[in-house]
């Protein structure tokens, strides 16, 4: 009898190894985070893009779990600092609200389901409406379940650090490499090259409290290495809340409806059949201006695009395919303007040579982006030969090439 409980207890340790001190403490730490009720922190948050220069967000997150809530599992409210129209995003009750410029949208489960549902792109997962915030995968809630997901990887890589000290705080610091995974790398990063990327966390925590106080993500392929970084501060755990905090009354402004009413949507469609705003930008690679006047007497197909878009690499092989189709087509111009704050002229330089686009290519451009009330990339814009706007296709599918050819080739014959 003595020998069959010695042989069970071993066959148990064999088949299910102690955890070492770092996993025992890494664990520890995430029923920490996953049980906060409520949770208030200020996050500077900076993240690079494939191509040009990091971006830096400096919000405050507050968290209130809610188990009933099947999407989440908790509300959220993110908001940068500024007046009472800063952008914010808030998720309660099944739904979102975004601010951009004064704009809020508000989007609900019930009235648009699918907006709720991840999509796919290429091998990537892009999340759906509720978490495709960048804040929402530092909130104590997803570090939790991304430890978690890690420490149930028998393919995993986790290193505990000597402590360090951060803002003067005492800290527990974690170097981790997730193993290897049937899913894709990972459901929210802007990599759209090799599905093979190598992600490495560097988390550091509080060391009494257990609350996150550094969080570094580094995601590197054959193609590009980005990273993620968000420092927090003046943290509150279990915070009290208002029972009516998260509501349209308390977080929205009182005339944010009104506001709206007031919004110009940005459409480039508006611009049909209307002289089309004048321009005059840098040509890429090369030492000259190019104005849309020297292209009057041509059809011009205007591409706006930018490096961290998805969809513009696919654009962006429409273009090729367009410059070889009318190539010797002396009545047709076909020209990319890259006017997105965000890009600049080394990074769009390199999205071009990694892509090798052939069209003519514009940048130094927000502005004309504005004039011509782009809100979305990419966004096809034709110009007639008078310098009229003739028609306007956002977005890129197969249909939407065949249309852009089909037209070109219909005016030009």
């Amino acid at each position: 009898m003595k020998k069959s409980i010695i042989l069970i207890l071993l066959l148990q340790t064999f088949c299910f190894p102690a955890l070492s001190q770092a996993e025992n403490t890494l664990k520890k730490i995430a029923d920490e985070l996953s049980n906060y009720q409520t949770y208030e922190s200020k996050c500077s948050y900076t993240f690079s893009f494939p191509y040009g220069d990091p971006m830096t967000i400096e919000s405050t997150i507050v968290t209130k779990k809610e188990p009933a809530d099947t999407l989440c599992g908790f509300y959220y409210y993110f908001k940068n600092p500024g007046d009472v129209f800063s952008e914010f995003s808030i998720f309660f009750n099944s739904t979102i609200y975004r601010s951009y410029k004064g704009k809020i949208e508000k989007i609900s489960q019930k009235e648009k389901p699918h907006a709720f549902i991840d999509r796919k792109l290429g091998d990537k997962m892009i999340p759906a409406v509720h978490h495709n915030h960048q804040l929402y995968f530092v909130t104590p809630y997803q570090i939790a379940d991304k430890i978690n997901e890690i420490l149930n990887n028998e393919t995993s890589i986790i290193q505990q650090k000597p402590d360090t000290s951060i803002n003067n705080n005492p800290c527990l610091r974690f170097i981790l490499t997730p193993g290897k995974s049937e899913s894709p790398p990972d459901s929210f990063n802007l990599d759209m090259g090799s599905s093979h990327a190598q992600i490495t966390y560097d988390l550091c925590f509080d060391k009494n409290a257990l609350f996150p106080v550094y969080y570094h993500r580094v995601l590197k392929s054959s193609s590009i290495s980005q990273f993620q970084t968000a420092h927090f501060i003046q943290t509150n755990v279990n915070p009290h809340l208002d029972p009516g905090f998260f509501s349209e009354e308390n977080l929205l402004p009182k005339n944010w409806q009104e506001a709206n009413q007031n919004y110009e949507v940005k459409n480039p469609g508006n611009l049909v059949g209307k002289k089309a705003p004048d321009w005059s930008l840098p040509v890429l690679n090369e030492d000259t201006m190019l104005s849309n006047k020297n292209l009057l007497g041509k059809y011009v197909l205007l591409e706006f695009t930018a490096t961290w878009c998805g969809h513009c690499i696919e654009a962006g092989e429409m273009m090729n395919r367009l410059e070889e189709k009318f190539r010797d087509n002396e009545k047709i111009a076909l020209v990319s303007i890259f006017s997105s704050e965000i890009d600049k002229k080394e990074g769009i330089s390199e999205f071009a040579r990694k892509n090798n686009l052939e069209s003519t290519i514009l940048y130094s451009a927000p502005h004309i982006g504005e004039l011509y009330k782009v809100s979305s990339y990419p966004n096809f814009i034709i110009i007639s030969p008078e310098g009229n706007v003739l028609m306007n296709f956002q977005g890129y599918n197969s249909t939407i090439e065949k249309n852009i050819t089909s037209l070109l080739t219909e005016l030009t014959n």
